[in-house]
């Protein structure tokens, strides 16, 4: 491979690294590459030696037989590096090595992404470094996954971030998201957010649980991503979303629609709502009256959506 890359090395651009450690196959069955294959971290170094007057985009997935935080390090001597995606990262991620990505001053795509698991609540990182400050071309931040990750500091509100993702960091403060007003992507999938009528008892719950009424004024968003948490209606403010084009909301099972959507009817830009997973029950054999509502509404919002724009409406039918 090395060789691969040296006889290369002046016109490549982009390096993919991925499952590395092994991969699921096309009948469902996990291959394993540990130990059948000699790259090490030594040859990953020199990979980027190699390429470093000419690497823009890094991508390391499902990489961690041979992948440890040393390797941000040489990561760090990428001087024309703009994409780094650090994908499925399997083990803690302090500051200290965090930091080095600091000097990536041309950095304009990062993604540090921790595994998904149950059972890997301390991976990833607790705490953005203040180093990351020196990233002022920084457009798109995806950071997933990091369960120990509280809050967001406020420098990265003055980056021009068009695209944030924080999905499944469920003990982050969402209470600065207002902040961020260049946002044009926002993704807040599976952080057990709920929404509720407002109330005086909401007021704690909208800082640590609930979803925060002021990301409804970031009305630059095209895209918002609420897939997978613990909504039981449409959040009606919505509807000040005026350049909303995609909205996820699915897999939120508490999810029912007991009126016309009115609030999705009125965004005119509307192109695609994903509706699947909502509403589950237990009982498969036929829908309740509740469930046969919730459909009854879609249908009609799906009908609307598509004489206005061709637009679609996901949703599942049994």
């Amino acid at each position: 491979m090395l060789r691969f890359i040296e006889d290369r090395h002046s016109c490549i651009q982009r390096v993919v690294l991925k499952n590395s450690e092994g991969y699921y196959a096309d009948d469902g069955e996990f291959v394993n590459l540990q130990q059948k294959h000699n790259f090490s971290l030594a040859h990953f170094g020199m990979l980027l030696g190699m390429l470093r007057s000419t690497l823009t985009e890094l991508q390391v997935r499902h990489c961690a037989d041979f992948f440890t935080l040393q390797a941000l390090a040489a990561i760090a001597c990428l001087p024309h590096l703009k994409v780094l995606r650090l994908e499925e990262l399997r083990c803690r991620i302090d500051q200290c090595s965090l930091a080095e990505l600091a000097n990536l001053t041309q950095l304009e795509e990062l993604s540090v992404t921790a595994e998904d698991s149950e059972h890997a609540w301390l991976v990833g990182m607790d705490a953005v470094p203040k180093q990351w400050a020196a990233l002022k071309r920084l457009r798109k931040l995806e950071l997933r996954g990091h369960r120990l990750l509280i809050t967001l500091p406020g420098f990265l509100t003055a980056m021009p971030l068009t695209h944030l993702d924080v999905s499944f960091c469920k003990a982050l403060d969402l209470s600065c998201l207002h902040l961020f007003t260049s946002l044009q992507v926002l993704a807040l999938q599976g952080m057990n957010l709920v929404e509720t009528p407002m109330g005086l008892a909401d007021a704690m719950l909208e800082l640590r649980k609930g979803l925060p009424r002021t990301v409804f004024s970031l009305s630059g968003l095209t895209a918002l991503n609420l897939a997978d948490n613990a909504l039981s209606r449409v959040p009606p403010q919505i509807s000040k979303l005026v350049s909303l084009q995609f909205l996820d909301l699915s897999g939120n099972a508490r999810l029912q629609v007991t009126a016309p959507l009115t609030a999705l009817n009125r965004l005119k830009n509307l192109q695609l709502v994903d509706m699947r997973g909502i509403h589950t029950e237990t009982d498969l054999n036929y829908w309740s009256e509740a469930k046969c509502a919730s459909m009854r509404h879609l249908s009609a919002f799906s009908k609307s959506l598509k004489r206005g724009y061709p637009g679609k409406v996901l949703l599942d039918l049994d």
